[in-house]
């Protein structure tokens, strides 16, 4: 705390050219000592507001002399009446410890009425399709003066946006390890299958064979990559043959109406698409890893209470979407 007033000191003491000044002396509770006895004009009553008894308070208006290198209050009878630099002070250490009493007490309750607070949020396109609808309507709901800022999420700078403060925390799927970041998951997906209604494979059991000799659909902003499902099928000997890619979950399903093709989906957002799309989910013919998509955040944010409250929000909503049997 000391720094925090030794910084808004400073820069009153500097317009009132008060250089002579002993700043190292000071810290928050002898400011407010002396808010006090200005009010009070009296050490006995100020002592009684403060808690502290009668020589504590003197020894305080000592300090604050000694400090301020002027007298504060002197004796006029039976009254302490405060000195021409205490006057031009007052009001502005009084403004200034408001000030930061306002600043601590957001920071540390955050009020979602009343909060007002923009979100950087990296995500990936399937987690939005996912949740962000959600998202945003139970933040617009609960915390009005809330801007949720959406960004896209790269994949191979993940710990740079973090770090460098470009995003407050990430919604992802991780593959790997990233040591240098917090990271809590969200949820587990794994693999499934889409195709039209009335493909020719439509209604029958789904064999490693049968599933590669239909071409593939694949959702990559990478274009044309191999993956879990590549890797499977050589363990099999068997090899398939994506003849389109794009890189939107959203539309990817509409193709599949003209062709007969395959998409591979996760199922959650699977289910999302048999709502919207004449489509068939399918199980897939062999062993695919699947992801688990999680928040991450640099460390420096844990104890960040709006952090904390953003992060409780999205793992609520989350945890309240419907969700598949696993």
């Amino acid at each position: 705390m000391l720094w925090f007033g030794v910084i808004f000191l400073k820069s009153i003491l500097k317009i009132l050219y008060m250089d002579n000044i002993n700043i190292s002396k000071l810290d928050l509770n002898l400011l407010r000592t002396f808010v006090v006895l200005m009010e009070e004009r009296n050490v006995s009553r100020a002592s009684e507001r403060l808690s502290i008894t009668q020589s504590a308070a003197s020894n305080a208006l000592e300090r604050l002399r000694d400090s301020l290198n002027d007298r504060i209050m002197v004796r006029e009878g039976r009254v302490m009446q405060p000195t021409n630099a205490a006057l031009v002070l007052w009001p502005k250490i009084s403004q200034a410890l408001a000030d930061i009493d306002s600043a601590l007490e957001a920071y540390r309750d955050p009020d979602p009425a009343t909060m007002q607070h923009r979100f950087n949020i990296g995500i990936d396109q399937y987690s939005m399709l996912l949740f962000g609808n959600s998202l945003v309507e139970k933040i617009q709901a609960i915390a009005p003066g809330v801007t949720l800022a959406f960004h896209v999420a790269d994949p191979s700078r993940y710990t740079e946006q973090l770090t460098r403060a470009e995003v407050d925390l990430l919604v992802v799927p991780v593959w790997q390890s990233l040591p240098e970041l917090v990271s809590q998951t969200l949820y587990s997906e794994k693999f499934v299958g889409l195709m039209r209604e009335g493909h020719p494979l439509d209604g029958l059991k789904m064999t490693p064979k049968r599933y590669v000799a239909y071409p593939h659909l694949l959702v990559s902003s990478r274009g044309i990559v191999e993956g879990n499902v590549d890797a499977g099928l050589r363990h099999k000997n068997l090899q398939r043959i994506v003849n389109l890619s794009i890189p939107w979950f959203d539309t990817a399903p509409g193709y599949l109406m003209y062709t007969d093709s395959l998409l591979n989906m996760g199922r959650r957002l699977s289910l999302k698409m048999l709502q919207r799309y004449p489509i068939v989910q399918f199980d897939l013919p062999l062993d695919v890893p699947g992801f688990d998509v999680c928040m991450l955040w640099h460390p420096r944010s844990t104890t960040d209470p709006h952090h904390a409250w953003m992060r409780e929000q999205l793992h609520s909503v989350f945890s309240q979407e419907e969700r598949p049997d696993d």
